[in-house]
């Protein structure tokens, strides 16, 4: 799903405590958050 909302041109933000399981997504175009809060900025 993430992966189509960023084919939208769509801004998406993804948070998990290991940095290396959001790589993938951020490589697409998504933003990592690094903190739970940072999602809700």
């Amino acid at each position: 799903m993430v992966e189509n909302l960023l084919k939208a041109s769509v801004d998406v933000t993804v948070y998990n405590r290991s940095f290396d399981k959001t790589l993938p997504l951020v490589e697409k175009g998504a933003k990592n958050a690094k903190t739970v809060e940072e999602i809700f900025e």
